[in-house]
């Protein structure tokens, strides 16, 4: 009876040290860093998602009281013409050969910042 009940300790012992071994997991900064939230590009008008972003970026210099290089972005009626003319999305985006690079001395806008640009754009310049 002593030798069978080594053996179910024995058993048990390796059971829970093979459970503990296969369950232990080594997390890496990935695992541990939540996803960023996905880039909603619905509804994207002047009002509601472009001038707030415009606002944290652009109206510093881009603004009626400003006007640097002759952009201004903090009114719908002056902003749809560099949105329309595609001097907005090439300043903003980077675009190859484009002499302008926008915000001038900053990063770029993040990426989901930049696809709801394109997105009002390419919606037709929506108020």
């Amino acid at each position: 009876m002593k030798k069978q009940g080594h053996k179910v300790l024995s058993f048990l012992l390796y059971f829970f040290l093979t459970v503990i071994a296969f369950s232990c997991k080594y997390y890496n900064e990935d695992d541990l860093t939540p996803a960023p939230p996905p880039c909603d590009t619905t509804n994207v008008t002047y009002m509601n998602i472009i001038l707030p972003i415009f606002n944290a970026n652009c109206i510093v210099c881009h603004s009626t009281a400003i006007g640097s290089g002759g952009i201004i972005l903090d009114t719908y009626t002056d902003a749809k013409v560099p949105a329309q003319n595609g001097m907005l999305w090439n300043a903003v985006s980077w675009a190859p050969g484009f002499p302008f690079r926008m915000p001038k001395d900053g990063a770029q806008l993040p990426s989901c910042d930049l696809a709801k640009i394109k997105k009002w754009i390419d919606s037709g310049v929506p108020q």
